[in-house]
């Protein structure tokens, strides 16, 4: 059970703890230079892939300061874009708010059942196979498979992902991964239930363009998107309501962010 009420994480159109986050993450800080050297790497992101064994203790540390906040990202190595969308947020989390904890966790590898526990090697595998891949997409991406995966993962995989939050006793989860939405969502507000303390959701989408279907369970307390193609998706694939969106554009190192400022029109 969690030792402590999370900050409070508004779902109206209030600006948030997680709101700060994603808007700086785009922008560039006068005072970069000087709080710069006080940023967790992204080798500070405690990597639940290290772990030897479920019985081992896997809580985030505490913060080291009152505004401090610890944060359980979801995620997987399926590419290289949806840990490094997790790793600027952690940087950004500690910058707004000194003092944040957080690790990352695949759910679906830890806890989901099969086919879905083999998503890195089966990534790997489509992933050199295009034609293979296209048909994966595709298939999935209807609204059949959608209805079928999300019954059978949520009757399959729901209390082994509860247990596996808790566990970490995070104040926010937050998914930068489709596969770890509706199961997660459906987890957090559990925990909420059967502790009486609010654990808040978010899913930020890491795709501009399109985007799967799977990313968008609307239970979430908000959802973050990077463009106007997939903020339509969000409402017309998993009619997620207008309150529950924010644009924002896509998760960057602030070091990026600092750069293009620098370069203005040259841009």
């Amino acid at each position: 059970m969690m030792d402590c009420v999370p900050a409070p994480i508004q779902t109206s159109k209030q600006s948030s703890p997680f709101d700060t986050v994603l808007e700086e993450n785009t922008e560039a800080d006068q005072d970069v230079a000087a709080q710069e050297t006080s940023l967790a790497s992204p080798s500070s992101v405690m990597s639940v892939n290290s772990l030897e064994s479920d019985e081992e203790d896997v809580r985030i540390p505490e913060p080291t300061t009152k505004t401090g906040l610890k944060i359980l990202f979801l995620s997987s190595d399926t590419g290289g874009g949806h840990r490094a969308s997790a790793e600027s947020l952690a940087a950004q989390f500690e910058r707004l708010f000194p003092g944040s904890t957080y690790a990352l966790l695949d759910t679906v590898e830890k806890d989901g059942v099969y086919p879905y526990n083999t998503l890195v090697s089966a990534y790997k595998h489509l992933g050199a196979r295009p034609q293979q891949w296209k048909l994966f997409y595709n298939v999935t991406n209807t609204r059949a498979f959608e209805t079928i995966a999300d019954v059978h993962l949520k009757v399959m995989c729901e209390r082994a992902t509860r247990r596996r939050i808790m566990s970490y006793n995070p104040d926010v989860v937050v998914s930068v991964h489709p596969l770890m939405t509706g199961v997660p969502c459906l987890a957090c507000d559990n925990i909420t239930k059967q502790t009486g303390i609010n654990l808040p959701m978010f899913t930020v989408v890491t795709d501009l363009g399109s985007a799967h279907c799977a990313w968008f369970a609307n239970g979430v307390e908000k959802m973050f998107v990077a463009s106007n193609q997939i903020r339509n998706l969000a409402k017309t694939r998993g009619h997620v309501p207008d309150e529950k969106l924010a644009q924002y554009g896509l998760p960057i190192r602030h070091d990026f962010a600092v750069q293009a400022e620098l370069m203005g029109d040259r841009m």
